[in-house]
């Protein structure tokens, strides 16, 4: 059995040219390069000139609260951008698909408090793995995605989701429900949705095979899926601390916390000195070696691959008045789910934030064995408490749920999205 492709991020310089290069390595040596994630300057241009593009003032971009919205400057539609016109309509559905379609309707959906969403399968699918990988890969991570956005898309808010299945069973219908999770960052979306119906079909697989074994039959019966219910609340975060992706918080916690302790980590003012200092940079267009920084530092951001949706992270600026860049201090610019400017977050260990090899994918439950080829699908299954709390329901053959207001939100040859207004 093969592995999974090992991927690389690596800056290649030839003829006063830089160019960035995402590619995978698999075990017989093939090498394939990513054709969404490179990029090219000239050689002596900063590193983040590979992520955005130059702007000039404008004050429309200072939202709310002070936050910069550099959306409208950016080459791509992930991390430090998401196009916001009408005319960069065609790189927001390739961000985020059909996002705004699900955003025309924010009016409705926040005014009226819509919390309940139902996934139904058209009469002419047939097939419930497609009808599940349509729900799972694109139309339940873009309706969080949405609604994320429509509460500032930033860490005031957290989402707690619990996602449903109506299984049918030779004209038998049980339900079978997750425990709330919380989604706390919005690059987490997909790789929660991802746990959460990755643990829904094991229990429907361990159900099967269970009532199977009852009723003596040789093979397991076939079943069918054709709605999910989806359950969103909003909870608020007073706190409004900001917060790292699952896969990076876990590097960054333990080292954070030593720090803190020993005072290794830089002061509320010298923060607000380089917060301030990337504001102009991203008012005025000017270069952050020529504005002159507070004191010397690296600037990182995340980037997420639009092929295989993996999420890295890469320089933004590097301190010229260091010849090691690990001894320098680091931080992760942070944005939200908008592509706006939100803020500067120390890197303790900046080694350990970059650090990529498959010894990290090694990792396996201490409660129930499970192994995961990702340890923040870990973290996952950890706060979903290894599924032993998720609910399997039979439903009575007279049951009949009524719902008197639903909203259509979208509709495809496949499939249709309701939000239910209670």
């Amino acid at each position: 059995m093969s592995s999974m492709p090992v991927s690389s991020y690596t800056f290649v310089t030839s003829g006063g040219q830089r160019r960035f290069v995402h590619r995978w390595q698999y075990d017989n040596n093939e090498v394939i390069e990513c054709n969404k994630c490179g990029s090219s300057c000239k050689e002596t241009d900063a590193y983040g000139k590979h992520w955005s593009q130059p702007k000039t003032l404008d004050d429309n971009n200072i939202g709310r609260d002070g936050i910069i919205d550099i959306s409208r400057t950016a080459k791509t539609p992930i991390a430090l951008s998401t196009p916001t016109s009408s005319s960069s309509l065609t790189s927001l559905e390739q961000s985020f698909g059909r996002i705004t379609t699900l955003m025309d309707s924010k009016e409705i959906i926040v005014s009226k408090n819509v919390e309940s969403f139902m996934l139904c399968a058209s009469k002419a699918v047939r097939d419930t793995q497609q009808f599940l990988l349509d729900a799972g890969i694109k139309v339940v991570p873009e309706l969080l995605s949405s609604i994320y956005a429509m509460y500032g898309g930033g860490q005031s808010h957290h989402l707690l989701v619990v996602v449903r299945f109506y299984v049918t069973v030779k004209g038998e219908t049980f339900m079978l429900q997750t425990t709330e999770l919380t989604i706390k960052h919005h690059y987490d979306i997909r790789e929660s949705v991802d746990m959460l119906f990755a643990m829904l079909l094991e229990k429907l697989r361990n159900f099967m095979a269970c009532r199977s074994e009852s009723n003596s039959l040789g093979t397991q019966e076939p079943y069918s899926i054709k709605r999910i219910h989806i359950k969103v609340r909003k909870q608020h975060n007073p706190q409004q601390s900001q917060i790292l992706p699952l896969h990076y918080a876990r590097k960054q916690t333990n080292m954070e916390i030593a720090n803190l302790q020993n005072g290794l980590t830089t002061s509320r003012d010298d923060l607000a000195l380089l917060r301030a200092w990337f504001r102009q940079h991203l008012l005025t267009s000017e270069s952050l070696e020529s504005l002159r920084s507070p004191f010397p530092c690296n600037l990182y951001c995340f980037q997420e691959c639009p092929n295989s949706l993996e999420l890295y992270v890469v320089p933004y600026h590097l301190c010229s008045q260091s010849a090691d860049i690990y001894n320098c201090r680091s931080y992760i610019i942070l944005t939200d789910i908008h592509g706006r400017f939100m803020e500067l977050q120390e890197i303790t260990n900046i080694r350990r934030f970059l650090h990529h090899t498959s010894e990290d994918r090694v990792l396996s439950c201490t409660r129930c064995q499970a192994c995961f080829l990702e340890p923040s699908k870990l973290v996952l299954h950890k706060m979903l408490k290894c599924g032993r709390d998720f609910e399997i329901l039979k439903m009575d053959s007279d049951f009949i749920e009524i719902y008197e207001n639903c909203l259509l939100l979208e509709q495809s040859d496949n499939w249709s999205l309701f939000g239910i207004i209670e």
